[in-house]
């Protein structure tokens, strides 16, 4: 269903440019202070809207090798150090909490404006959400939309977990819903899991499910 695609990893050589010279006077304070502050600008938290759907172990796929039933990320914390997970198994991809948030996939074209490592709050779960993964659908591609992990394992059934998805997404496709990016660490928090994976599973009552 929603795919991490393969990771593109660049660097950026430190180039020692002709002109500079130890005797040039270092940045001002003032300059300083202003980057500081542009910093701090960026990383302030800010409320959006977003549509939401939900991926599993079942249908999500490793890269493009069209292998499904994958832990796979785009963003492994192996070679991403914003990420915090170094696959979807890791820490069952997160529980919520802000020191373990959940792995959440976004659409290329939102990878300026959500960067790797980029936690979010959402109010109606109560659970924070790290960007580490990336969706490629056109169902991702086409909203401003956010494919949410849920832990699952090879044993449970897989019609139960897509059932659990459907249920989580509820109207996920149509109505965004309210999130905090760049939260602060201090939100009440429900760190149960969306999917029970004891035995075949059982999906959890949607609390916002009529």
């Amino acid at each position: 269903m929603f795919a991490a695609t393969a990771l593109i990893i660049t660097t950026n050589a430190d180039v020692s440019l002709p002109f500079q010279k130890q005797e040039l006077n270092p940045l001002p304070t003032s300059s300083k202070v202003q980057k500081t502050e542009a910093t701090q600008i960026a990383s302030a938290p800010y409320p959006d809207k977003i549509k939401m759907t939900y991926y599993s172990y079942h249908d999500n796929q490793a890269g493009d090798s069209g292998t499904y039933s994958s832990y796979a990320i785009a963003y492994s914390s192996l070679y991403f150090p914003a990420s915090l997970h170094k696959d979807a198994n890791d820490k069952r991809g997160g529980n919520g909490s802000y020191a373990n948030p959940i792995i959440i996939a976004t659409p290329l074209r939102f990878n300026q404006q959500w960067p790797v490592g980029t936690r979010m709050y959402a109010p109606h779960l109560k659970k924070y959400l790290i960007v580490e993964d990336e969706c490629d659908t056109d169902v991702c591609r086409q909203n401003k939309l956010v494919d949410v992990w849920m832990y699952s394992k090879s044993r449970n059934n897989v019609n139960k977990v897509d059932q659990c998805q459907r249920n989580w997404t509820y109207t996920g496709y149509d109505e965004p819903w309210d999130v905090i990016v760049n939260p602060p660490n201090n939100k009440p928090v429900d760190t149960r899991p969306f999917f029970y994976t004891k035995g075949k599973g059982n999906c959890r009552k949607v609390p916002f499910r009529s």
